[in-house]
């Protein structure tokens, strides 16, 4: 298995789909499970593993509420110190792409069909954090490496949760990098990603709703322009 920094990988990838909108919430490891992967991909089924149970989110505003495991940090942003994400089994779609890099690498990219997604607060009744739909995915990484990350441009969160309740409906997109992948990330012969576990962290974005007193500023705008162009 060859070592790279992921930040290696990406600058390598060029492939990291642009974040748009605003960052919503990140997620890493909890201190429960810091060795336990995040994700599995078995049988060209991505899955959730026992990580996903136990990850610490942060979010960059108050997220009202005695919900257990969070606290409200210094600088305004809510922490949620003990979340379950679940995500629904998702399987790749066609055969595995590989790309030649040149020096011996190679890309190998494959499809991942639309899923949904949710972060729970956990407890004796887990509370829901926020939810999501997604559109399909790119799983990608080097041949032989131990490092590689998935790119959703596209989701849709549906306004509900602790977290959802908050930003109301409205699209987003994610991106998630698998460390420690083991066995090292690759497609076999037959353009088959082989099995894998892994562990992550990842960055949720969403694109903000514009409240109402903005949209009023902006209407009130538009009309005092079209006011002086009546009179000119």
């Amino acid at each position: 298995m060859r070592n790279l920094s992921t930040a290696t990988v990406f600058a390598a990838l060029s492939l990291a789909a642009a974040a748009h909108g605003a960052q919503l919430l990140d997620f890493k490891t909890n201190a429960i499970s810091p060795a336990a992967p995040e994700f599995a991909l078995i049988n060209g089924l991505l899955v959730t593993a026992p990580g996903s149970n136990h990850l610490v989110i942060e979010v960059p505003f108050v997220v009202p509420g005695l919900i257990p495991g969070s606290h409200i940090t210094p600088a305004n942003t809510t922490v949620f110190d003990n979340v379950t994400m679940v995500i629904s089994p998702s399987p790749l779609i066609g055969l595995a792409a590989t790309t030649p890099l040149g020096g011996g690498l190679a890309l190998v990219s494959s499809t991942v069909a639309t899923r949904d997604v949710a972060f729970y607060a956990n407890g004796a009744n887990p509370i829901l954090l926020l939810r999501a739909t997604t559109l399909d995915s790119v799983l990608s990484g080097l041949q032989g490496f131990n490092t590689a990350n998935i790119q959703t441009p596209t989701l849709t969160y549906d306004g509900t949760g602790a977290i959802g309740s908050i930003i109301g409906v409205t699209d987003g997109s994610a991106s998630y990098s698998l460390n420690d992948v083991a066995p090292a990330y690759g497609a076999n012969a037959d353009h088959h990603i082989l099995n894998f576990d892994a562990n992550a962290t990842g960055l949720f974005s969403y694109t903000p709703v514009p409240e109402p007193t903005s949209m009023t500023v902006v209407a009130g705008g538009l009309l005092a322009l079209v006011a002086r162009r009546k009179r000119a």
